[in-house]
């Protein structure tokens, strides 16, 4: 079974910009058991991401990658491309990303049903039975311990991005906001393909990808 990580540290403690979400999941479940709802503890995850049954190329063979090997890859490809709009645009990138997503958490697709728990006996190595049974949790609607904020809708993550881009420049002109909310399709292809421009002028001259023998 592919399941995910999630839940509450017992060493970190719960940052501003969380507060509100974690609360109001709190608020919303039975968090009585001060061992699996530690209050006042850092929350994770922040967000989700696909993490099972991703290719990739390696030495140029397919390859299916699992986990946050891939899914952390992925969400940061994602806040690359943000990123490189933003400069586009004349101003920063973003300087703080888990505020950023938290204020923005209508850009992802909310994840409302299912849990993180495992089905290992405990037997199994490192005990997973009593970790991913008996300490684990559902996903309901917003922030939750099983998908964070849920996962990203590119599309609306750009436009969020573009709009705190221009509030922070102060030049939040409507035109502005409609085209970093409308953009999608063409739109959004052409800006992809301008970030990995950007990237291959960065990059130089190409280099030899051919499989190693």
């Amino acid at each position: 079974m592919i399941t995910a990580g999630g839940g509450f540290s017992v060493i970190f403690s719960l940052p501003d910009y969380q507060k509100g979400a974690v609360q109001s999941y709190l608020d919303r479940v039975n968090a009585s058991n001060s061992t699996q709802y530690p209050f006042g503890q850092r929350a994770v995850p922040d967000v989700s991401a696909i993490g099972a049954w991703v290719n990739i190329v390696l030495r140029g063979n397919l390859i299916p990658v699992f986990g946050t090997s891939i899914s952390a890859p992925v969400f940061s490809s994602l806040v690359s491309l943000v990123n490189d709009r933003r400069l586009s645009l004349g101003t920063n990138t973003i300087q703080n990303m888990n505020s950023f997503v938290y204020e923005s958490s209508a850009a992802f697709v909310d994840v409302a049903f299912g849990n993180n728990c495992g089905a290992e006996q405990a037997s199994t190595p490192c005990n997973y039975y009593v970790y991913a049974r008996d300490t684990c949790y559902d996903a309901i609607l917003g922030w939750d311990p099983a998908s964070g904020v849920g996962t990203p809708r590119f599309p609306s993550l750009l436009a969020a991005a573009v709009v705190n881009a221009a509030a922070v420049s102060g030049n939040a002109s409507k035109t502005g906001v409609i085209v970093g909310a409308s953009l999608g399709g063409a739109a959004l292809l052409a800006a992809i393909a301008a970030a990995v421009a950007i990237y291959k002028k960065k990059q130089g001259p190409k280099e030899d990808y051919s499989p190693i023998a």
